[in-house]
């Protein structure tokens, strides 16, 4: 058996749950808006640091292309080692700072340094 009720009941009906409840659906819908625009924020902030450091090493493989070139060009080698140690101090926790370590023994293996190379 159905009940029917009429508009003024659905009415009354509704209002109850508004104040039993309406507080507690607001703030949970609060919750979640605030908490789906802070990943996406956080998400995009990461993926701009990413392509900052991706910038970076960029010029750090241009830099390390020239000095491996002209192994006696003291300014591109100084240049090299400056750019890796900056990308190194900004994110050290990134691949590219490995890549960049890799890229300064290699350098020092090329100028036969190979204490330096074996610290780096």
């Amino acid at each position: 058996m159905a009940t029917h009720l009429s508009d003024e009941e659905q009415a009354e009906r509704l209002k109850r749950w508004i104040r039993t409840y309406g507080g507690t659906a607001l703030t949970a819908v609060l919750v979640v808006l605030i908490a789906y625009f802070g990943m996406s924020y956080w998400q995009k902030t990461q993926q701009a640091k990413q392509f900052i450091v991706a910038g970076q090493y960029q010029k750090l493989t241009e830099a390390s292309a020239a000095a491996l070139q002209n192994p006696e060009d003291q300014a591109r080698q100084t240049e090299f080692l400056a750019a890796a140690d900056q990308l190194i101090k900004d994110s050290p926790d990134s691949g590219y700072a490995f890549h960049s370590l890799l890229l300064q023994a290699k350098l020092a293996v090329e100028q036969q340094d190979y204490a330096a190379a074996e610290q780096a």
